[in-house]
């Protein structure tokens, strides 16, 4: 009997040598990940003073714009600061956030050029769209009278002036945009709410009394309809001119993922009456796509993936006969790539968060660096 004992001991030991050499052998084999956090530069907590969060948009490679809301029973508080990731000093844009604070509206929503000397706002319930230059010191106004058809007129100083009747009769705009000159911004107009836009409207803040109106060509209108694209997260166009466009069709939402595994991409010339150069990007199937976005000269793509998956180390221990739980692993994946899908690259992995908002990234101006917040805090990393 005590050599039958020995040799269970003996047995058991073995086995557990073998479990062991197996799991060594998995774990070397494993192929091991660019963690996301590892590559990364921290530049500011995204956690305002009054509780909330605050948001960002990027001035220049060195200067990120971070803003909080504080909504009041009559208007919306708003705080807004320039923080130089060099110096690490934040300097308060006072003059900026007291003309913002002049809105009246709740919601508001901004768009600063790409320069970063401008800021565009618009209060979405009275259709004023505003425009600022960063240090608040003076405003222009287009208004949105609310009557069949629009009637955007600004206003200087003492001064004001009408503009004709576009077409169209709805405004849609919360999909307005500036244009990579920082001194237009682009309107499209709309015949109805959730329709395709006919024309694009193209206003400038050098002669805002001049109003610039194009047509879109039918062959492109059905990449122009209604869509919500108040959050950069979502947007879907990279426009290169005010006639030359990339538009791409991932169909995301806020707060949603695509359940397609390829996105569609199309370059517009809206001076032509061709049918729009089109194409697909292929991706794996069980990559869900949560954001795609143009870098700032549109050659490259930023895209953001959830994946869940089990452990195949796990896996391998629960063949063994071990105790262990296999609670499928999710991750959120960040990957760039030339605008046609090819030079596929991982940026990073990270681990999805559980009890934060997910991550979603933005390009800096310089198109070679992305920052995302993952846990309140704004990081950046490079992508070459």
């Amino acid at each position: 009997m005590e050599r039958t004992a020995k040799r269970k001991v003996q047995q058991a030991i073995l086995g557990v040598a073998i479990s062991m050499l197996v799991v060594g052998m998995i774990w070397r084999a494993w192929p091991r990940k660019r963690l996301l956090l590892e590559h990364t530069v921290k530049i500011a907590t995204m956690e305002g003073g009054d509780g909330g969060n605050r948001d960002y948009v990027w001035a220049s490679d060195h200067e990120v714009m971070l803003y909080s809301e504080t909504v009041l029973e009559d208007r919306v508080l708003n705080r807004m600061l320039l923080h130089d990731t060099n110096t690490s000093i934040d300097h308060p844009l006072k003059g900026l956030s007291e003309r913002l604070c002049e809105q009246q509206a709740k919601h508001n929503h901004y768009w600063l050029s790409t320069d970063g000397n401008w800021m565009l706002y618009c209060d979405f319930y009275n259709g004023t769209v505003k425009a600022t230059p960063r240090d608040g010191s003076r405003c222009l106004t287009w208004y949105n009278d609310g009557s069949r058809g629009l009637t955007w007129h600004g206003k200087i100083g003492g001064s004001s002036y009408d503009e004709p009747n576009p077409p169209g009769e709805y405004d849609g705009f919360l999909n307005i945009r500036w244009l990579p000159d920082s001194h237009h911004w682009i309107q499209p107009l709309f015949e109805n709410a959730g329709d395709f836009a006919t024309h694009i409207v193209v206003h400038s803040i050098d002669s805002p009394q001049s109003v610039r109106i194009l047509a879109i060509p039918k062959a492109s209108r059905f990449l122009f309809q209604d869509r919500y694209e108040v959050y950069p997260y979502y947007e879907s166009k990279a426009w290169l001119s005010d006639s030359h466009l990339l538009v791409q069709t991932s169909d995301l939402v806020p707060g949603g993922d695509s359940t397609a595994h390829s996105v569609n991409f199309y370059e517009v010339d809206l001076a032509s009456e061709a049918a729009p150069r089109t194409w697909t990007v292929s991706l794996p199937q069980e990559w869900i796509i949560k954001q795609v976005v143009f870098s700032p000269h549109a050659d490259h793509v930023a895209w953001v993936f959830h994946q869940q998956y089990l452990s195949p180390l796990l896996i391998q221990l629960k063949r063994l006969g071990l105790p262990v739980k296999t609670k499928p692993i999710e991750e959120t994946m960040v990957y760039v790539s030339r605008n046609d899908g090819t030079e596929m690259r991982q940026i990073g992995i990270a681990p999805s968060p559980e009890h934060a908002s997910d991550v979603y990234v933005t390009w800096l101006p310089d198109g070679t660096h992305l920052s995302f917040v993952y846990n309140e805090v704004l990081f950046t990393i490079p992508t070459f």
